[in-house]
């Protein structure tokens, strides 16, 4: 967690699952809440950093990875061997902004990096805030899971099961 005069960050690179993390949001916010007495939000996000590190990005090429409207442009038709790509995309979605950054950083580690959040003055209410969030992460998760091609899904599903 960091907390500063005017933001409040919650940062977890592993949880067991979301409730486990939006219960520890909830329980931060209500603290912050008295002891704090914040009146307003200005901005809500939750973001997603996801990167495939996988040495056969190298030799498949990213098309196994992920689905082909992520791939294209920068799938097999414009080279062999693609050395870095990023795209930037950035969409409104049901009242909120989507920002959508993915593509090959480096030769065997391709990103997937979500953000769902809006910007705007409300008050500030735990409850709602975290209602928010569990909304957010929903939508980000959908996303995800569509964004990787149906034979890796299939074989991360594997590997968990």
């Amino acid at each position: 967690m960091s907390l500063s005069s005017d933001s409040l960050g919650l940062e977890a690179k592993t949880y067991h699952d979301f409730d486990d993390f939006a219960a520890e949001l909830a329980r931060i916010l209500d603290d912050a809440a008295e002891i704090f007495e914040p009146q307003t939000e200005v901005r809500l996000g939750v973001r997603y950093v996801n990167r495939i590190e996988d040495e056969r990005l190298r030799k498949r090429g990213i098309q196994f990875f992920v689905r082909p409207e992520l791939a294209s442009p920068v799938g097999s038709e414009l080279g062999s061997e693609l050395a870095h790509s990023l795209c930037q995309l950035r969409f409104r979605e049901r009242g909120t902004w989507l920002a959508i950054r993915h593509g090959l950083i480096e030769p065997s580690v391709y990103l997937l990096d979500f953000d769902n959040f809006v910007e705007g003055e409300r008050d500030f209410e735990p409850a709602q805030i975290v209602k928010r969030v569990n909304e957010y992460h929903g939508l980000i998760e959908r996303l995800f899971v569509w964004s990787l091609s149906d034979r890796y899904r299939s074989e991360l599903e594997g590997e968990a099961g």
